[in-house]
C-alpha cells in the first residue's frame, strides 16, 4: 500500500457545486485524471473512466468531522483486503524466484463495508484501515 494522490472534485451526480467526487490520476502516460468509485457488486474501490463509474458508487466522498480522514457516504468503513488469488500469485512468482521477498504482505486491495457483510471469499485477509487525510504541499 501506498500514497494516493487524489483530490475532491465536482461530480455530475451530486447536483451542482459539489465536491463530493473523488479523483485520481492515472498510471497511463500521459496522464489521465479517472474518477473514483465503489464497485456496487464487490464493494473493491476502483478507478475509471466515466463510464466505469456508472451505476456503481461514486461518492458522496467527505472527510471525517475533524478533516482527519475520508469518508464515503458519511462513514470510514475501509478495509484493506488481501485475497486468495494474490497470496496465491505472490507465492507463485517467489517459487519461480521472481521476487525477492522484499514485499512480503503481497497485494491489498481497498474495499468500503456499506452494509456490514462485504461478501469476500473463504480465505481473504482484512484489516480495518483509515484513509488519512494529507494535504499536498503547494
Amino acid at each position: 500500500m501506498g500514497p494516493f494522490t487524489g483530490q475532491y472534485y465536482e461530480h455530475p451526480a451530486f447536483g451542482e457545486d459539489n465536491t463530493a467526487g473523488l479523483i485520481t490520476m492515472s498510471p497511463e502516460n500521459p496522464p489521465l485524471a479517472r474518477w473514483v468509485y465503489l464497485d456496487k457488486e464487490t464493494n473493491e474501490v476502483k478507478y475509471g473512466g466515466r463510464k466505469e463509474g456508472e451505476d456503481n458508487v461514486c461518492g458522496p466522498f467527505d472527510w471525517s468531522e475533524d478533516e482527519q480522514y475520508v469518508t464515503l457516504e458519511g462513514n470510514e468503513r475501509w478495509l484493506a483486503v488481501r485475497l486468495p488469488e494474490d497470496a496465491r500469485k505472490e507465492q507463485e512468482a517467489q517459487d519461480l524466484g521472481l521476487d525477492d521477498g522484499n514485499d512480503a504482505k503481497g497485494l491489498w486491495r481497498l474495499y468500503f463495508d456499506r452494509s456490514g457483510s462485504v461478501g469476500l471469499p473463504e480465505g481473504a485477509e482484512t484489516m480495518q484501515i483509515r484513509l488519512k487525510r494529507e494535504l499536498a504541499e503547494e
